[in-house]
């Protein structure tokens, strides 16, 4: 008994029958018969932990500046051109570390994060630490997710800095590390020591510049979601409104 060339033909051609991987990365517009790119198809997703120096030297305007820095990473990442495809945390250090903002989705957190405040020390390693632990989650670790991004920002000398290059190390092997010195008397040299490379270090001079970057970091995140590409290049290549510009 031979079997239906029809029948043959309509079960090939069911799209449920594929492999799911296949059917991912197959999307047509019959019309045109124009391939869309694979890019353009997948649901892709991107963790990003910004560390913030909450110590004493950070009260008065440069609380309030990291703040409104803060909320503009937030608001360019909540953008709903990118699907909810990024989900934050926010970690603040001072003597100790606390995680303030557990995974959100961006758009949940946008408009509600917890103000920069300044009071203790700067012991940035107590924020890597919790850094590391997020990161150290399995679904974080999902072939759905990009390489996620950590930034963190300090405006002065840290303490407990073997176990921060440590730290820094690990966060490294799993993130793209963005460190930015804020003001004239961060510790210039060790925070481009901790990131990725010396070119994923950046100085902002003032809060204009804080914001600017901050936003300016969202805005490539955002560019490298919808493309499904990791951030790690463009993030060293970042143009904000900096020092002597």
């Amino acid at each position: 008994m031979t079997s239906d060339p029809r029948q043959n033909h309509q079960q090939s051609s069911n799209p449920t029958s594929q492999p799911f991987a296949q059917r991912r990365t197959q999307m047509s517009i019959p019309r045109s018969g124009v391939s869309r790119p694979a890019w353009l198809t997948r649901s892709n997703k991107q963790l990003a932990i910004l560390v913030r120096d909450c110590s004493g030297s950070m009260s008065g305007s440069k609380a309030s500046d990291a703040t409104l820095a803060s909320q503009r990473l937030v608001e360019e990442l909540s953008n709903p051109a990118n699907r909810d495809g990024f989900e934050v945390a926010v970690i603040d250090f001072e003597s100790s570390a606390n995680l303030v903002n557990d995974v959100s989705l961006a758009s949940a957190l946008n408009g509600r994060l917890s103000p920069v405040y300044g009071g203790g020390g700067t012991d940035i390693a107590s924020g890597l630490e919790i850094a590391v632990k997020i990161l150290s989650r399995s679904v974080f670790q999902s072939e759905d997710y990009l390489r996620p991004v950590v930034v963190a920002f300090s405006d002065g000398q840290t303490c407990n800095r073997s176990n921060a290059e440590v730290l820094a190390g690990s966060l490294r092997i799993a993130a793209d590390f963005v460190s930015v010195a804020f003001g004239s008397d961060a510790d210039e040299d060790f925070l481009r020591s901790i990131a990725t490379s010396p070119d994923h270090f950046y100085h902002c001079t003032d809060g204009g510049s804080l914001r600017s970057f901050f936003a300016a970091v969202g805005a490539t995140m955002c560019v490298s979601l919808q493309r499904g590409q990791n951030s790690t290049h463009a993030l060293s290549q970042i143009r904000y409104k900096g020092p002597n510009q």
